[in-house]
């Protein structure tokens, strides 16, 4: 007897050789070394990228000071706001415009290659001829203003006391843009004392987006999620993506644990459960510009220290596979071989014919059993379901093709009665004649399919006897295509059509209004239509009942309709049946679809 060896025992050994041979030659203690030299190289590299980012905006704020500078030795500007005054309003405009043309000139020579896009706007206080026909304005626009509007703003008028002095200024409403301010000042000589004074000219104010300031700071991050900041010098959060590293450095530089100078390298703060390493070095207008780079990525970028480990474990990863391959083939090729063949399950359609030999006593050798156990059940049912499914097919078809012989029987029969009890006389070997034809059709073999020529001579005799019963000639207009007299159908598709049509149309209307059969094929689909007269609200209805409603279940001729449409889709399928349409002429039209090809079918 064999020993039962369970696949778990099996798995586990695999794993446990696997373990020894790969993970045992891995360089565990090489990484923490490795660690070590990288991360001391990534922080100098950090170092040196912040002094060359100091140095940048240092020279930016150095030609921002130098470029409001340079207003003070133009002498257009000077002229033009203290000893000019406007003749009328277009002149006022024109030295308007030669005014914001000389600030442009100047400030664009410093900053053409530091700024791209900013905001000049010169406020011009009262005491010069200009002045007075300057308009006033806030700080939302370019040009040369009245001081009117902003005389009384907190930054302004520190400005004026700063005495020339560069200011700046972070927009309270937009924190993203900042004001730099100077009062401009003008030297005046007095040919009397021959003597010089300074007098204010006005204050000029430099907006722009500090996204700009930082844009080169920006592309210097060694990784993704480096992020920068700039606090001034009260520690408050100038520029700053992310809030949460915005907080924790105020509170850092707030705190005092900053070092002297505001030079961290490499300093590690943890930041809501997350590791930085910081860096910050101080401005020459006393900002403070920080770098934080998250240790996650500084630890991904261990390209180094995962080559080497690599390396290392090279030949035991060789030694490795060569006794993965083998237990691997020995213990999975059982597993696999089932797995193959449930996918054959689902692709191949004869599954019937799938069948595992057993080789193994284990767990595998358990699936095999049950799976070739479980195959024969599902081929048993299939059998078993096909059987059934024919009888139930079969028994469905006769039944419904029985409920419409009887019930045409029964009428029929009636009418005879009746008509031999008033008439006596030849129609009724008319209606006889034709009543065994029609019987000798109707009680045929169900299954076989007749051609549509057959089917359009008895629904003839049908309606010569409807016409006998009734008294009156029912007129009936034929439109068969010649080609497709030879389709085939089920039997008595149309008797039941063309007596709903007589019972509700023709027989109502005293046989005046024809009805119509057409047959005609569009690509692969066969139609069918019986047309008449009737009520132009009846086609939903019938569509409804057709569908299952039981809108006429108390109308005991209401089967006959419902009998063809299951018939039809019994025989070719559910795309296939009976529906009705109304016609443009208020008549209601009974239209059977089936497929064409029919016409070989036999």
């Amino acid at each position: 007897m064999n020993r039962f060896v369970s696949f778990s025992t099996k798995n586990m050994f695999l794993h446990s050789v696997l373990i020894l041979v790969i993970v045992l030659g891995s360089g565990a203690v090489l990484y923490s070394n490795f660690f070590r030299i990288f991360y001391k190289q990534i922080t100098a590299d950090m170092d040196q990228i912040m002094i060359r980012n100091v140095s940048n905006l240092d020279q930016i704020i150095d030609s921002i000071n130098q470029a409001t500078l340079l207003l003070y030795t133009d002498k257009t500007i000077i002229d033009t706001i203290t000893k000019s005054e406007p003749n009328d309003q277009f002149d006022t405009y024109k030295k308007r415009e030669l005014i914001s043309d000389q600030l442009a000139n100047n400030i664009y020579i410093p900053l053409h290659n530091k700024l791209t896009f900013y905001q000049i706007t010169f406020f011009v206080p009262g005491n010069f001829p200009l002045t007075r026909f300057l308009s006033a304005s806030d700080t939302s626009l370019n040009g040369v203003y009245s001081d009117k509007m902003v005389a009384n703003e907190p930054w302004f008028r520190y400005t004026w006391e700063q005495d020339g002095r560069l200011c700046w200024y972070q927009d309270p409403e937009h924190p993203d843009y900042f004001f730099v301010s100077r009062l401009i000042k003008y030297m005046l000589t007095d040919q009397e004392d021959n003597g010089t004074s300074k007098l204010n000219l006005g204050v000029l104010m430099l907006k722009f987006n500090m996204a700009q300031m930082m844009g080169t700071i920006e592309s210097s991050k060694m990784t993704p999620s480096t992020e920068f900041l700039i606090l001034d010098s009260n520690h408050k959060v100038l520029y700053g993506k992310n809030s949460m590293i915005n907080q924790a450095m105020t509170a850092l530089f707030s705190s005092g644990d900053a070092t002297e100078g505001y030079s961290l390298p490499s300093k590690t703060v943890t930041i809501d459960n997350h590791s930085y390493t910081v860096n910050a070095h101080q401005l020459d207008n006393g900002w403070i510009l920080i770098a934080a780079i998250p240790n996650s990525e500084i630890l991904k970028r261990l390209t180094v220290v995962k080559t080497i480990i690599i390396n290392t474990t090279l030949i035991a990863l060789a030694c490795g596979i060569i006794l993965s391959l083998f237990t691997s083939y020995k213990i999975s090729n059982p597993i696999r071989r089932l797995a193959l063949a449930m996918r054959q399950v689902h692709s191949q359609d004869n599954i019937t014919q799938i069948y595992l030999p057993k080789k193994t006593n284990d767990e595998v050798g358990i699936l095999y059993d049950s799976f070739n156990l479980m195959m024969n059940r599902i081929k048993h049912l299939l059998e078993e379901v096909y059987r059934m499914g024919i009888k139930e097919k079969d028994a469905e078809f006769k039944a419904l093709q029985a409920q419409i012989n009887p019930h045409f029987l029964y009428n029929t029969l009636d009418s005879v009665n009746w008509m031999a009890m008033k008439m006596g006389s030849k129609p009724i070997t008319s209606v006889i004649s034709s009543l065994s034809s029609l019987l000798r059709y109707a009680i045929s073999d169900a299954d076989e399919l007749v051609t549509a020529a057959e089917e359009v001579e008895q629904v003839k005799r049908y309606v010569l006897i409807q016409s006998i019963c009734y008294g009156k000639e029912f007129a009936v207009v034929y439109e068969i295509d010649p080609l497709l007299a030879e389709c085939k159908m089920p039997r008595l598709i149309l008797q039941p059509l063309v007596e709903n049509a007589i019972l509700h149309g023709a027989a109502r209307s005293g046989g005046n209004d024809p009805i119509c059969i057409n047959l005609w094929a569009a690509g692969e689909t066969l139609h069918l239509m019986v047309s008449n007269s009737g009520d132009s609200s009846l086609p939903d209805k019938l569509n409804e009942y057709l569908r299952g409603s039981s809108i006429f279940h108390s109308k005991p001729d209401g089967n006959g309709i419902r009998n063809v449409d299951q018939r039809l889709k019994l025989k070719f399928g559910t795309m296939y049946g009976l529906s009705y349409e109304p016609g443009a002429d208020g008549s209601i039209k009974a239209i059977v679809t089936m497929p064409s090809e029919s016409k070989h079918q036999k």
